[in-house]
């Protein structure tokens, strides 16, 4: 976890070779852990894998969700917390889309285990994704030659000073139709530090 509370989660790439699969279970740019492993399921890193453009026809941003918590009760901060999509073009330039979020209301949680906080694509960001989607059924040869999903979790406040170590879950779904996809199941990230996955 950064000091500012944040948590970066990169996942899906088109380009689904077994090293960039593998990629796909780490967390990246400055996210802090140490010790433990992260927990993935295989269906999950199998679906996330082949996630590449022609994904972004079918994705629906009324359905569109981002589930987040901590074993330990710290919730996400909807407000500073981000879905961004990349997209590499055929000519190698890469565009990105901050999509903002915003609480779900009192949307069925992945499970019931867990103090869940459900979040989906506010307003102006579903209507970006819409755009985006429409665009690109209308004009097809303008299709990205990659794409890939990226979570930027911020907390709402740090924790009691006796917890040294948040347990993380982050679970998406990207249709209705859809079952949530636990995309970290426990991540052990310990508090104030720095250190990289």
């Amino acid at each position: 976890m950064r000091n500012d509370g944040s948590a970066r989660i990169v996942r899906g790439d088109s380009r689904s070779t077994r090293r960039r699969a593998i990629r796909f279970a780490a967390l990246t740019c400055g996210l802090a852990l140490v010790g433990g492993c992260v927990s993935v399921p295989l269906s999950t890193l199998w679906k996330m894998r082949n996630f590449g453009p022609q994904d972004l026809l079918q994705l629906d941003p009324a359905a569109l969700r981002v589930a987040a918590t901590t074993a330990e009760g710290v919730q996400p901060d909807p407000a500073k917390t981000t879905l961004r999509i990349g997209l590499v073009e055929k000519d190698g330039s890469k565009r990105t889309l901050n999509l903002a979020l915003e609480e779900a209301g009192h949307e069925a949680p992945p499970d019931a285990t867990l103090p869940w906080t459900v979040l989906r694509t506010d307003a102006a960001s579903s209507r970006v994704l819409l755009e985006l989607r429409d665009s690109l059924r209308a004009h097809p040869e303008a299709m990205p030659k990659n794409a890939s999903i990226d979570v930027d979790v911020f907390m709402k406040e740090r924790p009691a000073a006796e917890v040294k170590t948040l347990h993380l879950h982050v679970s998406l779904r990207l249709g209705a139709d859809q079952a949530w996809m636990p995309l970290f199941d426990g991540v052990a990230i310990p508090v104030g530090s720095r250190q990289t996955l």
